[in-house]
């Protein structure tokens, strides 16, 4: 990060020395996953952050509404609002969906620095690199930015993060072996170009260098949505009569995808999956009656990403300071082992509800070790 110029805001400057040790304190399993990563990495612009004065303001700066993930994680941002008002942390919250137009987006962060003056701004950018400027200027202005599962490559904003890089080698190894090491692959694409499609590509591409007898047959969009990607899969189907052993997908579109090849009467290939709840109520039912699909889903379930977004937020907002510019977190697996575990009665095949951790996969112990003086929020 060396030549970055430094913050104007009295909070501070952004750090351009080199920081060792920063996966000191962290799980293992956290701290593999700083190895390979396509997130910034180094000195966390919050290093020297301080305390913001309470009762905060906290804006949820978004830049799409239309599939469950997103509604879920607005409804999680609503609750935490209530639950951090209750405590006397927060005196309110602010929402905004520019509905992936990022020309909309910047200027409803810019209301947020300029108008509602916010204490915090957590947000889902649209791509990787389009909001920096913007984000600078909340962070020149005293105002800490989050990033949720839509990490940047600004060095003013903290990501927290899943490596969907190391996401997308462990979903395309286990698709790979499903497969025998040989066949079709079809590649269902969620959002072209935003951060996660950019690493989940990456991870699967670096795995099947493992694998030469699995070939990607094809690619499609789903946009992230069942019926955006049942409607893609039916229509590749229709012209594509070769066996497909199986399907890489980016997250939310497992229902779509099964629905697809059923409803074509195509036998139902190895599919991954990001934790859905229709996907996980399917998959259920299949276990019980007696079928045995080659199913595998690593989870970033909307409401605890939140949950802990908001908690890194709080922590800087508070004083804490961050040892990483990036907080990855190890994302669950839900397998044939565990998925009883994770099916509740109200996940059904249509539901639009996330399965949930049964247990906290970074709890605050282990959340604290990212901070040099970590402490929950709440306690």
């Amino acid at each position: 990060m060396s030549g970055i110029a430094s913050a104007s805001s009295s909070q501070g400057q952004v750090p351009t020395s080199a920081q060792t040790g920063y996966t000191a304190g962290l799980p293992a399993s956290v701290a593999a996953l700083y190895a390979h990563s396509y997130d910034i990495l180094g000195p966390s612009a919050y290093r020297d952050w301080k305390p913001a004065p309470k009762p905060w303001t906290i804006c949820f700066n978004n830049s799409y509404l239309g599939n469950t993930w997103r509604a879920s994680t607005l409804t999680e941002f609503s609750n935490l609002v209530a639950q951090y008002k209750k405590a006397g942390l927060v005196a309110k919250g602010i929402s905004t969906n520019s509905n992936l137009d990022l020309p909309t987006q910047i200027e409803q962060m810019r209301d947020m620095i300029d108008v509602d003056h916010c204490s915090g701004i957590i947000t889902i950018p649209t791509g990787t690199s389009g909001m920096n400027s913007v984000i600078q200027q909340a962070y020149n202005a005293g105002i800490a930015v989050v990033d949720d599962l839509g990490p940047t490559t600004s060095p003013y904003a903290e990501n927290f993060d899943e490596n969907f890089y190391t996401s997308g080698i462990s979903e395309a190894t286990f698709l790979a072996k499903a497969m025998g090491g040989k066949g079709n692959l079809l590649d269902v694409i969620g959002i072209p170009g935003e951060t996660i499609d950019i690493e989940y590509q990456a991870g699967l591409n670096a795995a099947l260098k493992q694998f030469p007898g699995v070939h990607i047959i094809g690619q499609v969009v789903g946009k992230v949505t069942d019926t955006i990607a049942q409607g893609a899969v039916l229509q590749f189907l229709s012209t594509h009569p070769q066996p497909i052993q199986g399907v890489f997908q980016e997250g939310g579109m497992g229902i779509g995808i099964y629905n697809a090849f059923h409803q074509e009467g195509r036998p139902i290939p190895a599919i991954v999956e990001v934790g859905s709840g229709g996907f996980t109520a399917v998959w259920h039912n299949l276990l019980l009656s007696g079928q045995k699909p080659n199913f595998y889903q690593l989870t970033d379930p909307p409401g605890y990403c939140m949950q802990e977004a908001f908690n890194v937020m709080a922590r800087i907002l508070e004083g804490q300071h961050p040892k990483n510019i990036t907080v990855f977190y190890p994302p669950p697996a839900i397998t044939a082992a565990n998925i009883d575990q994770w099916w509740t009665p109200n996940l059904t095949p249509s539901t639009t509800a996330w399965p949930e951790p049964p247990t906290n996969p970074l709890p605050d112990s282990a959340l604290n070790g990212y901070f040099t003086n970590g402490k929950a929020p709440l306690s």
